[in-house]
């Protein structure tokens, strides 16, 4: 009986280090590509703009390099940006990236990675995205105010006009005195849209001269947009 266990344990004991030189091995198999950040320089064919952008690498440094990947990241917005048409290309020592997309303006980077030597190559590079006027007003969300009567202390009238927030409804029009810390009853206002774009208030009463502030709510389909205009009744 004594014979048998010894045995079974001996069986037990030469299976373990089997799966233990199996295991060892095929950990080996999946070591990944050593990181080495690098720092190289992105040519950009024309100023990065929202939409798609395109940009050239010198790689003479790197005349082995394949298998490329190109990530454009939003830091502030915490995102990136998908793009359809990315088409990545390398000539002779040249990289040549088309086709990156930008969602939005602002400051993004762009990380460019690769396999050369045995190593993963890996540089980030910042880069501000801006746009010109007629491409910025499509990203612009406020609204401004343009004052028929007013401001002053007593019954004041203005327009609110919208930029950015089609399809909003103006709720909403609170004044309030920060440096009083108080508001000021309206027991004639009226709020009127006069315009795809615009409304119009009337009836709204200030106490007294000072800093204003005048709060407006904003809502459409149940997305609320609050803004902050500060005013001096004279």
């Amino acid at each position: 009986m004594k014979k048998i266990i010894s045995c079974l344990a001996a069986s037990f004991l030469l299976a373990a280090c089997g799966n233990s030189s199996t295991n060892d091995k095929t950990s080996t198999n999946n070591t990944q590509p050593k990181l080495t950040e690098t720092k190289l320089q992105i040519n950009w064919t024309k100023a990065a703009k929202p939409g798609s952008n395109s940009f050239t690498m010198d790689l003479s440094n790197y005349e082995d390099a394949s298998n490329f990947s190109v990530v454009p990241f939003m830091p502030s917005m915490n995102h990136g940006s998908y793009s359809e048409f990315l088409k990545i290309e390398k000539n002779s020592s040249t990289l040549q990236v088309e086709g990156l997309n930008f969602s939005m303006p602002g400051d993004w980077t762009v990380e460019v990675s690769f396999d050369s030597k045995g190593k993963r190559i890996r540089h980030k590079e910042e880069v501000f995205v801006t746009a010109p006027k007629e491409i910025t007003a499509q990203f612009v969300r406020e609204a401004s105010l343009s004052w028929i009567k007013g401001p002053k202390a007593g019954t004041n009238s203005f327009k609110v006009i919208l930029t950015g927030l089609e399809g909003y409804e103006l709720s909403e029009v609170v004044p309030f005195m920060p440096s009083m810390g108080h508001g000021s009853y309206s027991e004639n206002l009226k709020i009127k849209r006069v315009s795809a774009d615009t409304f119009l208030v009337t009836g709204l009463y200030l106490s007294m001269r000072g800093e204003w502030d005048i709060n407006l709510k904003l809502l459409n389909a149940g997305e609320e947009y609050l803004q902050t205009i500060t005013v001096t009744a004279k």
